[in-house]
């Protein structure tokens, strides 16, 4: 295959037109030594060249902003994200289970996650950090105490997730929101409550907020659009879907023992 051209400097309409003619999505940017410094991806590009920078969440520097999440388990979360270094905006510190560990060693991840934000937060002081998932006020409270800018709240309340159902844990997510945005609010009214499952319809959106959620996190309810990550499928029977890779989904449980033990 004919390898794609590159370009050195910031020639975003000259991207443009070879993306285009080309009909490729990616083009490599070349720093003056002819080294990959960077890319020039179609969407970014249709949306310099086309789009109202208004109607996108850009940081100070006009890129779109990035979250990545980081584990509670491989102690490697201060690596990643010193890695990862001037592009992100925020870091999640992700597990499905902010209060318990597989159903047995109470407070164990928990105290993990405590510990992981701890060091995140001595390091990386203006980065935002969101930690969960929780369902209880008194696992939000104690979070709290470790100063995240947002704890996620939600266990079991999405289409595809099996924590309730196999575990036999977690609060209905209006009680969920409910509890934890008051329990919260007695260490830090400013930490924010991310509703995460459970929005199926946009009156979710309102009952959410209206409990004391400031963000939510959706999946299958954006699953149509263009933006959503992952291509769109055909079943035999012509109807579409995407893929999703969440712990409970069917690829995750070929790939990971874990999922499977789960």
């Amino acid at each position: 295959h004919e390898a794609a051209p590159c370009f050195t400097g910031n020639h975003v309409g000259e991207a443009f037109h070879v993306l285009r003619e080309r009909k490729i999505k990616v083009l490599p940017l070349l720093d003056d030594e002819y080294r990959v410094a960077g890319l020039y991806v179609l969407p970014d590009v249709l949306r310099a060249v086309r789009g109202n920078p208004e109607n996108y969440n850009l940081d100070a520097s006009g890129r779109l902003r990035t979250c990545m999440s980081v584990s509670t388990y491989d102690g490697d979360a201060v690596e990643r994200v010193r890695a990862s270094g001037k592009y992100l905006d925020m870091v999640v510190v992700d597990t499905s289970h902010g209060e318990s560990r597989h159903s047995f060693s109470a407070l164990e991840e928990l105290k993990q996650a405590r510990k992981t934000v701890r060091n995140l937060r001595e390091e990386f002081a203006e980065l935002d950090i969101m930690v969960g998932n929780v369902s209880y006020d008194e696992a939000a409270q104690e979070l709290a105490k470790e100063g995240p800018d947002a704890i996620r709240v939600g266990r079991g309340p999405s289409g595809i997730c099996i924590s309730r159902e196999k575990l036999g844990g977690g609060t209905p997510q209006a009680s969920a929101i409910y509890k934890c945005r008051a329990a919260v609010d007695v260490i830090d009214p400013e930490i924010q409550i991310c509703a995460d499952g459970g929005i199926r319809g946009p009156s979710d959106f309102v009952k959410a907020l209206a409990l004391g959620a400031s963000s939510i996190m959706v999946g299958g309810f954006v699953a149509a659009t263009d933006e959503a990550a992952a291509p769109v499928m055909t079943r035999a029977d012509g109807t579409q879907y995407k893929e999703y890779n969440g712990m409970g989904s069917a690829k995750e449980q070929r790939r990971s023992m874990a999922a499977r033990n789960r």
